[in-house]
């Protein structure tokens, strides 16, 4: 018997492959995309065009992890109206895919 036969592994990768997307689906990347698209030139225009490359990044990181902090955190207190919304109802927490005090860590 190969360890793909085996009952209680063949589903392991899966769910762990689902749960990660679940993490990502919390941090709602799409928004944080926006965001970060409009911070460079933003920035390039406060300073009038010259910006040292390692305060670009460091806002830009700075800017993600507290965009998804936040977009967690609403998440996670939205997960009850979620479940009962035809259009939020595939959202992880409404799905159980991530646990509700999972993310109000990973928030």
């Amino acid at each position: 018997m190969s360890i793909r036969e085996g009952s209680h592994i063949d589903g392991a990768p899966n769910r762990m492959r689902t749960a990660l997307l679940g993490y990502i689906s919390l941090t709602k990347p799409r928004v944080i995309e926006l965001l970060l698209v409009t911070t460079i030139p933003a920035m390039l225009l406060a300073h009038r065009g010259t910006v040292d490359p390692l305060l670009i990044l460091n806002t830009l990181v700075g800017g993600l992890l507290a965009a998804a902090g936040a977009n967690t955190l609403n998440c996670v207190a939205d997960a009850d109206i979620d479940k009962v919304m035809k259009r939020t109802a595939g959202r992880p927490l409404a799905l159980a895919t991530v646990p509700r005090s999972h993310a109000l860590v990973f928030g």
